[in-house]
């Protein structure tokens, strides 16, 4: 879903809006330097987002964990899937926002 970063406010939900990117965040020692965005492909993706999934218990006891495979799976051929390396600073947010905003308007 598409959320305006920056604000404040607690932002609701856009129904109907096509989820653009999923960013995998990925913290780097030290307080310097920029956000790096890296394409993962799907098959990565894939495995990464089983790998941290916080569904994946839950799934397997409801007898779910196949088709919450199978959706993310689906998902990763739809959505691009990016690493989003950064610093571990105070910094870091304003860093990953800029990297993301940057990445989207080079993809639409």
């Amino acid at each position: 879903r598409l959320l305006p970063l920056g604000d404040d406010s607690i932002a609701e939900p856009l129904e109907g809006v096509e989820l653009a990117a999923i960013y995998l965040l990925e913290r780097r020692p030290g307080e310097e330097g920029p956000a790096a965005i890296f394409p993962e492909s799907p098959r990565r993706a894939l495995v990464r987002l089983l790998e941290h999934g916080v569904a994946a218990g839950p799934a397997e006891a409801l007898g779910l964990a196949r088709q919450r495979f199978e959706r993310l799976a689906e998902l990763v051929e739809r959505v691009a899937v990016a690493r989003l390396e950064l610093p571990s600073g105070s910094g870091a947010a304003g860093r990953a926002h800029a990297a993301i905003a940057a990445d989207l308007r080079a993809t639409r």
